[in-house]
């Protein structure tokens, strides 16, 4: 019997930078001033973000994909955090092969708050040049960024949002595609969301690490690496079955 290849991959979700709708009240605004939409990175969200470049366990990574949030804080996180990784590979090799890739499903819920609305792409990559050329050091990456997977009607995307939804068909297509170490850029609730809610501190730019397995279910790497399995609905009574520890299978790096 011929066995399947493991589609397991080692999954890295960023929280964007802090933002400057996460100090607006520093600034005697309230969180719903239209004056914060899709707003960028504050002074501090920037250094975070940078940071990303020297961070000592990314440095033990390959990444060979990496998919971000298209609202600017995402966005700015990513070019300034993982540009180089762009950068590195046009250098060495004169053509870029990691796809970088523009998600709306990794955009934050909660579309009262006016830094969760994004911007036509030709609008939004505008201003992120101007911003990331005083931000960062000079980068291509944001020239990379593919967003032709934005539906029709971005950026109106918050009708109808069904974030459980949205969550297991992210999961899906990423578990289809054939790359192995993955950083994802996006935002609170939606590594909360990816995560089952199991996770309860999520920090502006502190990576975390985890294992999306053969069945699809994403687990932080201490869980992984505890046997925890998925609780599965039981069908036939609507529940929750409680999740058990299982020896699993040895990550692939």
């Amino acid at each position: 019997e011929v066995q399947q290849a493991s589609k397991m991959k080692t999954v890295i979700l960023i929280r964007h930078g802090q933002s400057l709708g996460q100090t607006c009240f520093e600034r005697g605004l309230d969180r719903t001033d239209p004056s914060l939409a899709d707003c960028f990175l504050s002074r501090k969200g920037i250094r975070q973000a940078s940071a990303l470049r020297s961070n000592a366990f990314l440095q033990q990574l390959e990444l060979d994909l990496i998919c971000v949030s298209p609202l600017s804080r995402a966005m700015a996180t990513c070019v300034l955090g993982l540009g180089h990784i762009v950068d590195e590979q046009m250098e060495e090799d004169g053509a870029v092969s990691i796809p970088l890739i523009a998600r709306a499903d990794l955009c934050e819920i909660g579309s009262k708050i006016p830094e969760n609305h994004g911007r036509p792409v030709q609008t939004l990559v505008k201003d992120l040049t101007q911003r990331l050329h005083i931000a960062g050091p000079p980068t291509i990456a944001l020239d990379y960024v593919d967003f032709t997977m934005l539906p029709a009607s971005w950026p109106d995307i918050h009708n109808d949002r069904n974030q459980t939804d949205e969550n297991a068909e992210f999961l899906r297509w990423l578990s289809s595609r054939p790359e192995e170490t993955v950083g994802i850029v996006c935002h609170y609730n939606i590594i909360k969301g990816l995560l089952g809610r199991r996770i309860h501190h999520v920090l502006n730019c502190d990576p975390i690490e985890c294992i999306l397995t053969d069945e699809g279910d994403l687990l932080t790497k201490s869980e992984f690496d505890s046997g925890f399995v998925m609780p599965k609905i039981d069908v036939g009574s609507n529940k929750k079955k409680n999740g058990k520890k299982n020896h699993s299978k040895a990550l692939r790096r």
